[in-house]
């Protein structure tokens, strides 16, 4: 307001100015100037005026300006302190927010674990559950056979009269009705003395099964050195021989290939073969020497008896050296024409690999690119490996016996041992043997005109179950080879959409029920292959009716017309359940089946068999008495285990198994070679000692690598032989005070009783190994107590007839249903096509 007063005066004085110059101008208005004058004083008294206010203005301005400056310093200082006062509470703040934040993560954390454990613990609900069911199956199975039994020997025995009146009157006894066993309705009682029936003829059967493998045991024991014995044997190989040279003259085109590949292997195996030889010389040659030596210590008296043995030996001695002579003669005529026709063989080689290039050529042009070409190209190859490998297995089973031949000769006498072999056998190749392909397997499928068919068989009432009888019991694995894989599963489905488009549910029922029942007699032919191609087709089955059942779950793959072809009017979901047991009844079967057949092999290839020739001294001591007796007995090796193996999967991919279910099998199988393996191991003393662990443990990586160049993600399976590889490291480990803790760590997978168990059987071989001392076994124990397993009872043997729960995953199909013909081999004249 001041300033604005100052700018008024200012202006004032500037009109004062222009008054005055007016004055002096206009001087002739001296009225105007007086008054002009006038109101200069007015104007002058009102600026003093202002000017005194202007003063006090001032001042108390300035007065103000202090005050507000104060006020000021103190805001600075309180924004200064507040300030201090935020930075406190930010760094709070974020002390918290870090502290809040892993408070989060230590929750989420605890209820990732909570949540992980809890689907754990619902997984292996879920996996108990399974298992119970699957075992309520084989147990179900077990009881219809055991009552088929019953009812069968009922039904011998009413044949006489006798016998039944005397079943009769045992049945009113003991409260039985023979109606009562045929309607299923067993009392308590009849079921317990049907399981004790069952019991003693279970212990008639053990009992005869160990007869039999005691007189096996003694036929493979006793041995037959005796001549005659020996000229058999030679003619068994002159056999061989020529069979083995008829086979490769008469096989086809491609057994050239095979016949070519062996002759390689055999080329390279020359080195050995004189490896051997001079350790069979060296040998000899100790034999020798101590037969001398024996006959110095021994006083031998010449007498007339002793010169006419030696007479009889003589001759003996002279005959056998004149049957080796010819039998030499004899091998380098034939060694001769193995040359001859080993060049023969790689001409013919050359031409067909040639028309090979030109059919592949002539393939990719012909054929169209569709996926059920892909997968008849795909079954076909499997089909000619698996015949491939039949004809290795017989190759490979002429070969052992010419083996076993050549090794009598070699033993016999001294200058059999110079004899120049020029074929050898490696069992470490028999392994690696290489599959060509056959063209045994002929594809049964045309091609059609996809918009004529509507992908259904037409059948009548009458057909039904002959349909399903020559579907399912008089197809033959060698004819299910030569089709497209999974075929009756595609033709059965065929005939259930056209029951499915017709309305006819009873007659959908009645059919399914006769393929249940069909499937039921297959489970009782026990063969292998059988098994095989109905557990491959009864999972294709089951398949197939997910896919064309009309759920959203299993359709996210299928194409329109494939959703368009699914079930319209009848839902099949327990029919799936009922398919989906007989596929766990014949897995389960199966599994059985093969660890039958590799039961004999586990103990020899993977404990007893000595890879690494560590016991070779120990084995001479011990068996140099019976070096001639048992020189034809081949125990069985890893490779023989492996060769097993190489089967069964061979039978396995050539049925078009799904890999899931592959693993599963031999997951199962791997399992039980453990078992037996770690059992016969804990019970046989003459087995735990150092050098023994290291041929355990070198065997086990065998079939370790043979699993991983099979299954492309194998760790399962071999997380199975944890505790076998675990023993035989705890063998090999070094056993002091200060090893009690590696000990127990690395053995986590072993029990407290088979950790003690081991140690205690261990027994050092050398002067440089130590006993075991009572108190290290002692700590062994404490330590093991501490586990928390330790508070339950364990078992010292391992269950070998645990089974792990199958699962079969979904597999969608892309075989077009109206792509589907029917072969005349099946004998289903019945059907029609629509």
């Amino acid at each position: 307001e001041l300033n604005n007063q100052l700018s008024s005066t200012k202006s004032l004085q500037a009109e004062l100015l222009e008054t005055k110059q007016k004055l002096v101008e206009q001087k002739q208005i001296t009225s105007e100037l007086t008054n002009a004058k006038k109101d200069a004083q007015q104007i002058q008294t009102k600026f003093n005026n202002l000017q005194i206010e202007y003063e006090s203005e001032k001042k108390t301005t300035e007065n103000m300006l202090k005050s507000y400056i104060d006020r000021c310093k103190k805001a600075e200082q309180d924004l200064l302190g507040a300030q201090k006062i935020i930075s406190t509470l930010e760094s709070n703040v974020l002390l918290l927010k870090h502290e809040n934040e892993n408070n989060l993560k230590d929750i989420e954390e605890n209820w990732k674990t909570k949540f992980d454990s809890e689907v754990l613990k619902f997984q292996d609900e879920i996996e108990a559950e399974k298992s119970k069911y699957q075992k309520l199956l084989s147990e179900k199975r077990s009881i219809e056979e055991k009552l088929e039994i019953f009812e069968q020997e009922d039904i011998n025995m009413s044949g006489d009269s006798f016998n039944r009146n005397k079943f009769d009157l045992s049945y009113q006894e003991n409260g039985y009705i023979a109606k009562d066993i045929k309607s299923n309705d067993l009392e308590s009682g009849d079921f317990i003395q049907l399981q004790k029936t069952l019991k003693t003829i279970q212990m008639e059967k053990d009992m005869l099964l160990k007869k039999i493998e005691n007189d096996k045991l003694i036929r493979d024991n006793s041995s037959d050195n005796d001549i005659s014995r020996l000229k058999e044997q030679n003619n068994l190989l002159r056999q061989n021989l020529n069979s083995l040279r008829e086979a490769t003259e008469s096989s086809d085109n491609h057994n050239f290939i095979v016949a070519d590949d062996l002759t390689r292997q055999l080329e390279t195996l020359q080195d050995e073969l004189f490896k051997k030889k001079s350790e069979c010389i060296q040998l000899q040659n100790r034999l020798d020497s101590t037969a001398e030596s024996l006959r110095k210590i021994v006083d031998y008296k010449t007498t007339t008896s002793s010169l006419t043995e030696d007479k009889e030996l003589n001759q003996a001695m002279d005959a056998q050296k004149a049957i080796n002579r010819h039998i030499l003669e004899e091998f380098q005529t034939e060694k001769e024409k193995w040359k001859e026709e080993k060049e023969n063989m790689s001409s013919q080689l050359v031409k067909l690999l040639d028309e090979n290039e030109k059919q592949q050529e002539l393939l990719a042009i012909e054929f169209e690119k569709n996926p059920q070409c892909d997968a008849i190209l795909q079954s076909d190859m499997n089909k000619l490996n698996y015949d491939n490998l039949k004809l290795q297995q017989k190759y490979d089973a002429l070969l052992r016996k010419y083996v076993a031949l050549r090794n009598d000769i070699l033993i016999e006498g001294k200058e059999n041992s110079t004899i120049n072999f020029d074929v050898a056998i490696d069992n470490e190749n028999f392994a690696n043997s290489t599959i060509i392909s056959s063209d045994d397997g002929t594809i049964i499928a045309k091609k059609k005109n996809r918009s004529e068919f509507m992908g259904m068989f037409k059948c009548s009432v009458e057909d039904d179950p002959v349909v399903a009888r020559n579907l399912i019991i008089e197809l033959r694995p060698e004819t299910a080879l030569k089709l497209l894989p999974g075929l009756p599963a595609y033709i059965l489905f065929m005939c259930i959409r056209y029951y499915d488009f017709i309305k006819e549910e009873k007659r959908i029922g009645l059919f399914l029920t006769n393929v249940a029942k069909n499937l039921q007699k297959v489970k009782k032919r026990q063969h292998q292959d059988t098994m095989i191609l109905w557990l491959s087709n009864t999972m294709k089955l089951v398949h197939i009716l997910k896919q064309y059942s009309g759920e959203p779950a299993f359709a996210n793959d299928n194409t329109s017309k494939q959703n368009s072809q699914a079930l319209q009017n009848f839902d099949l979901a327990d029919y799936r359940q009922v398919f989906s047991d007989h596929a766990v009844i014949l897995y389960q079967d199966l599994v059985q089946k093969m660890q039958e057949r590799i039961r004999t092999l586990i103990v020899p290839a993977l404990l007893e068999h000595d890879s690494l020739g560590i016991d070779i001294g120990r084995n001479i001591r011990r068996s140099l008495g019976s070096l001639k007796s048992n020189s034809t007995l081949s125990s069985p090796t890893t490779i023989t285990l492996e060769n097993e193996l190489n089967t069964m999967y061979s039978q396995l991919l050539v049925h078009e198994i799904d890999q899931e279910v592959i693993v599963q099998i031999f997951k199962q199988l791997y399992y039980f070679m453990c078992a037996t393996a770690l059992n016969n191991l804990l019970l046989r003393k003459d087995l735990s000692y150092w050098a023994k662990g290291m041929q355990i443990r070198f065997n086990l990586s065998h079939i370790e690598q043979w699993i991983r160049d099979k299954i492309l993600y194998p760790q399962d399976i071999v997380n199975t032989l944890l505790p076998i590889i675990q023993a035989s490291q705890l063998l090999q480990a070094r056993k002091t005070e200060d090893d009690v803790n590696s000990i127990c760590e690395m053995c986590d997978k072993m029990n407290a009783n088979q950790i003690i168990k081991l140690l205690t059987s261990f027994k050092p071989t050398d002067d440089c190994e130590e006993r075991i001392s009572m108190d290290f076994i002692r700590k062994v124990k404490d330590k093991l107590e501490e586990r928390p397993e330790c508070q339950d009872k364990e078992k010292l043997l391992m269950d070998t007839k645990y089974v792990y729960p199958i699962t079969f995953p979904f597999h969608p199909s892309n075989i077009r249903l109206e792509d589907i013909e029917l072969p005349e081999c099946l004998n289903l004249t019945m059907l029609k096509k629509i």
